[in-house]
């Protein structure tokens, strides 16, 4: 809570994902069905495509920073030298920073997640995810064979989450059972 009882934006924007998630929750509990969608990935047997968006893909990517020290008043006269000052020395320093790598389309199917982007293409098969974490505009996705995660924006992290353990728990998901499903933010 802000000062004077204020929410501030993202405050608000966790209150309406965790609504919109818990009204998926009943609706599922509802009609006991994971509805399939149409899409244009091309899709293998007995695949199936669960939820769908425009995405951005991000990963970290090291960056090096170069801090300098040194005395006096160097004058380039060429590209590359420099005539005058005392000392100069420096310190490069290497860190890992999240980077937009692509735009494209984030598909969920009951086989695989699926990144199509414009450049690059990212195929997950759900078996071998290690983790899944919601943010408040995207979802970081841990897999196996890979040093580090990858995030892809989507408009509610808890439906895509959701969608994922229906996906990975239930035989069928268009006969479900009682889904017990709760959205928070840790």
């Amino acid at each position: 809570m802000g000062l004077f009882g204020f929410k501030s934006p993202s405050e608000k924007k966790k209150e309406l994902l965790v609504a919109e998630a818990n009204e998926f929750s009943l609706n599922l509990n509802k009609e006991k069905n994971l509805p399939a969608i149409s899409t244009q990935l091309l899709l293998k047997p007995q695949e199936e495509a669960f939820v769908q968006t425009d995405s951005k893909l991000y990963e970290t990517r090291a960056v090096s920073y170069h801090k300098s020290s040194g005395s006096g008043g160097a004058v380039r006269i060429a590209k590359g030298v420099y005539v005058g000052g005392s000392s100069r020395s420096g310190k490069s320093e290497s860190v890992q920073e999240l980077k937009p790598i692509d735009e494209g389309t984030l598909i969920l199917t009951n086989k695989r997640f699926v990144f199509d982007g414009k450049n690059e293409n990212r195929i997950i098969p759900l078996d071998k995810i290690i983790s899944i974490d919601p943010h408040i505009d995207s979802i970081e996705i841990s897999a196996e064979n890979r040093t580090k995660s990858m995030w892809f924006t989507v408009p509610n992290c808890f439906i895509w989450i959701f969608t994922f353990q229906i996906l990975i728990q239930v035989p069928d998901p268009h006969k479900l059972g009682e889904v017990h499903l709760t959205a928070n933010f840790t």
